[in-house]
């Protein structure tokens, strides 16, 4: 029952939301995950938060290229 109520809702999660906006959460959930491990390091020298809106166009300047 469980396992059959998790698949019910993963689908209406995919379904409620466009591709463009699944990439952007995936995105912007590694870079959430980058941060806390830098933080969890204490390290001053961590890289800034990238942005997804930036990481697109530079992916597409590549791929053009």
């Amino acid at each position: 029952m469980r396992f059959l109520l998790c698949c019910v809702f993963l689908a209406l999660c995919c379904c409620s939301c466009t591709k463009e906006e699944a990439k952007r959460a995936a995105f912007e959930t590694l870079q959430s995950i980058k941060v806390q491990r830098c933080d969890d390091r204490l390290d001053d020298n961590c890289d800034e938060r990238e942005r997804f809106d930036k990481y697109q166009r530079e992916r597409g300047e590549t791929v053009e290229n």
